[in-house]
């Protein structure tokens, strides 16, 4: 069976940092943090900004960096790797200058 959650006899520090920014909304951090020392907590200028953001709906955290966009070419025309190893073996076996010969004439 699940316990059963009891009531808090005190707000925690995020409920006490929303209370303070409700009654206070132009307060700095610092301003918070000892807004909320005073009844008691102590608390740090961190968790007043990540409530801050909280409350003004930015939950996604920081932004993610965006794919790189393609050169414009198409797929086709892209050499895979196993292409270049192909002829890096063929250059290893046959030579530069041979390579280059072969190629010209296939053109």
């Amino acid at each position: 069976m699940a316990k059963q959650k009891e009531e808090k006899a005190e707000p925690s520090k995020s409920e006490l940092i929303r209370e303070a920014l409700k009654s206070h909304p132009n307060a700095t951090a610092k301003e918070i943090v000892e807004h909320v020392k005073a009844k008691g907590v102590e608390t740090n200028e961190g968790l007043v900004y990540q409530v801050k953001r909280t409350l003004d709906g930015n939950t996604d955290g920081p932004k993610k960096a965006k794919k790189a966009k393609s050169n414009g070419k198409p797929a086709s025309d892209m050499v895979s790797m196993a292409a270049v190893q192909k002829v890096k073996a063929l250059i290893s076996e046959y030579g530069t200058e041979q390579v280059e010969t072969i190629v010209k004439a296939l053109k």
